[in-house]
């Protein structure tokens, strides 16, 4: 899921997630059921945000997953047009609900 992108950022975010599986070589680890997005990777947040430079990612001894409801569409209006207002998130309060399963 890796997006060598100029500059370091988020990537890699998977939508309209029904169930995800994780597991690792020995096929242990959990399955995530509900309605997400989600996104896995080697490096931490902190970084992504550190690095300059793709080849300056440094991978981790372990994964990050993000799980998230909902994500704001692309564009931020910094250098090209803001984001459509139909891919924005409201600021509000929501609920949604995950079931976390093992897999051993």
């Amino acid at each position: 899921m890796f997006e060598p992108y100029p500059m370091p950022q988020d990537y890699g975010a998977r939508s309209d997630c029904k169930e995800a599986l994780f597991t690792n070589a020995d096929n242990k680890g959990f399955k995530v059921v509900g309605d997400f997005i989600f996104s896995i990777r080697e490096f931490s947040d902190k970084e992504i945000d550190k690095a300059k430079h793709p080849n300056e990612l440094v991978p981790e001894d372990y994964w990050t997953l993000n799980i998230d409801k909902c994500q704001r569409g692309v564009g931020s209006g910094a250098c090209g047009p803001d984001t459509l207002r139909s891919y924005k998130v409201k600021c509000e309060a929501f609920e949604f609900e995950l079931i976390f399963c093992p897999i051993s």
